[in-house]
């Protein structure tokens, strides 16, 4: 499997890849996890399905913290929706580096707001 960059995922439509990210922000419900990740070539929008990764693995990317690092693993899709315009269905993850609690939260003071 290739580990690539965010700024190569429109070569890597329907394949599976290995990127290394860092959380942004995320939101999730019920079923559906979705994270906001960056590197430094680009921003992307990963998703995370229950029925797509162990229990525990979502209960853990239900709780990642911003800047936190990680390995994602699955496969990239053209999504038109995506505020990016790609998507990684996400199979699996590895954490790198668990951040602390982020004092700056995507409101109005965050690093968001700029």
């Amino acid at each position: 499997m290739e580990t690539i960059r965010i700024i190569d995922s429109p070569k890597h439509v329907n394949e599976i890849v290995k990127i290394g990210v860092w959380v942004t922000n995320k939101r999730s419900s019920g079923k559906i996890a979705f994270l906001q990740l960056r590197d430094g070539s680009g921003f992307f929008q990963g998703v995370v399905l229950k029925n797509n990764i162990s229990e525990e693995k979502f209960t853990q990317a239900k709780e990642l913290r911003q800047e936190t690092s990680l390995y994602v693993t699955g496969e990239i899709h053209e999504d038109k929706r995506s505020h990016f315009g790609y998507e990684i269905q996400i199979n699996d993850f590895e954490i790198v580096g668990e951040s602390e609690d982020y004092p700056i939260t995507p409101k109005e003071h965050g690093i968001d707001f700029y």
